[in-house]
This record gives structure tokens, C-alpha cells and sequence, in this order.
């Protein structure tokens, strides 16, 4: 309960599992017609977080797996594909069942655990 009160995760073991993409959280610079075009890009995003640091990554139909880091300190999540492609985002909001992610400085994602 006290992780939740909290607002930002606080360990490793609270991120991993299954999370969804349900919508884009307000971004100021983004008007309407660009939040419903990214949204429809990311209708289909998952990202699976697993205890053996595995992550996979999905979307527009395409998987893609590497491992991945949680750094408590600066609350972000460091994901690196097989292709040693890296990809660290900020949590900025986060409970039990969903949390807020700072996808490339681009968009807002609120994703679901499922």
C-alpha cells in the first residue's frame, strides 16, 4: 500500500510482469489529431518485464527482446535489445496496475498491467 501512496515505483520487482498500452497521457505539445495518430501507432505496445532481467518489447506486430535494468535512484527503466538497440525511459507515475512511461521525450504512455 505504501507504494502506492508513493506515486513512482520502488523496486525491481514492482515492474516486472506484463504492461499494456491503454492511452497517451496529456502532452502539451501535442494537439489532438497527433495524440489520436500516435495512439493508433501504439494501440498494439506491450512490454513484458521478467524476473530473469528479460524484456520483450512489442509493437505494430513485431517482437523484440533484450534485457532490461530498473534504476531506483532516477526511476527509469534501461531496456537493451538483442540488436544492442537502448532504450531508457522515465516512469513518472506509477501504482500497483498502471504506470506512466516518458516513451523518447516524444509521448506520454499510460500502460496497464496485463
Amino acid at each position: 500500500m505504501l507504494c502506492a501512496l508513493s506515486g513512482i515505483a520502488q523496486t525491481e520487482k514492482q515492474i516486472q510482469g506484463k504492461w499494456q498500452f491503454v492511452d497517451l497521457a496529456e502532452t502539451a505539445d501535442m494537439d489532438a489529431e497527433t495524440k489520436q495518430m500516435a495512439a493508433s501507432i501504439f494501440k498494439d505496445f506491450s512490454l513484458q518485464f521478467d524476473a530473469d532481467k528479460k524484456v520483450t518489447f512489442s509493437m505494430l506486430g513485431k517482437s523484440e527482446s533484450g534485457k532490461w535494468s530498473y534504476n531506483e535512484a532516477d526511476k527509469t527503466i534501461t531496456m537493451v535489445s538483442s540488436k544492442d538497440k537502448i532504450l531508457t525511459v522515465p516512469i513518472t507515475k506509477f501504482s500497483e496496475n498502471e504506470m506512466t512511461v516518458n516513451f523518447q521525450n516524444k509521448a506520454m504512455m499510460i500502460l496497464k498491467r496485463g
